[in-house]
């Protein structure tokens, strides 16, 4: 019993130290799979919900979570396949952005800002099955 918790406590130390010394602007992002649960870098927007929800979409609006209105980005390409679809984002210019990422059957989301604006974001639709990232 004191071996698992002390294996518990050195991941945990460990996670921290990592989480610390790499900046969210720097890291890789990616959307929280499912809904709810606590997910570093983001935040929840919306109640708790009483069931677990599966990632449906990423949004990426220019802004800070603050503004009123915010002008969303379209994706620079869009590959469609039989059993789904791949988005991806470009970004050059220094811009803010605000990821929004959607549950399936959930009023409730997740977001997270950046300042520094990654290079590119995916969005990976594979037979219902949604992964959602920037990079």
């Amino acid at each position: 019993m004191h071996r698992k918790i002390g294996v518990a406590v050195r991941s945990c130390v460990i996670t921290m130290a990592i989480i610390t010394t790499t900046p969210l602007a720097a890291a890789e992002l990616h959307c929280p799979p499912r809904l709810p649960g606590p997910h570093i870098g983001f935040e929840r927007s919306g109640p708790i919900p009483a069931a677990h929800w599966l990632l449906w979409r990423m949004r990426l609006f220019d802004g800070h979570p603050g503004n009123d209105v915010r002008e969303e980005f379209a994706p620079d390409d869009k590959i469609e396949r039989r059993d789904g679809f791949t988005s991806v984002w470009r970004f050059t210019a220094d811009q803010d952005l605000l990821m929004v990422c959607l549950y399936d059957g959930s009023g409730s989301y997740y977001f997270a800002y950046r300042q520094a604006p990654p290079a590119r974001c995916v969005m990976d639709d594979n037979n219902g099955l949604t992964r959602a990232w920037c990079e």
